[in-house]
């Protein structure tokens, strides 16, 4: 990266942010040391926020303020997507 790209990643965030602004997005990163179960705690988290299942700790969905979650696509192709489905 240089300070060539710089401006155009932050005309590409500000376009993010114009968008997000009538369709809420949270982007959700997962680190972790080596084997720290990150592979079963992403399929399940995302199935139960995809099933609106019981999660007694996410206080938005016990007082019904979660409207919802779906998978979307993500705008950058050289970032694999996770294989959620493989992984149920």
């Amino acid at each position: 990266m240089t300070i060539v790209d710089e401006p155009g990643i932050a005309l590409a965030n500000l376009a993010d942010m114009a968008t997000n602004i009538f369709t809420p997005m949270l982007r959700l990163g997962i680190t972790g040391l080596s084997r720290a179960d990150k592979t079963i705690f992403i399929p399940a988290l995302m199935h139960n926020l995809l099933t609106g299942s019981r999660m007694p700790g996410f206080t938005q969905l016990a007082e019904d303020r979660f409207i919802g979650a779906r998978l979307a696509e993500y705008s950058d192709a050289t970032i694999p997507r996770f294989a959620y489905k493989r992984h149920l």
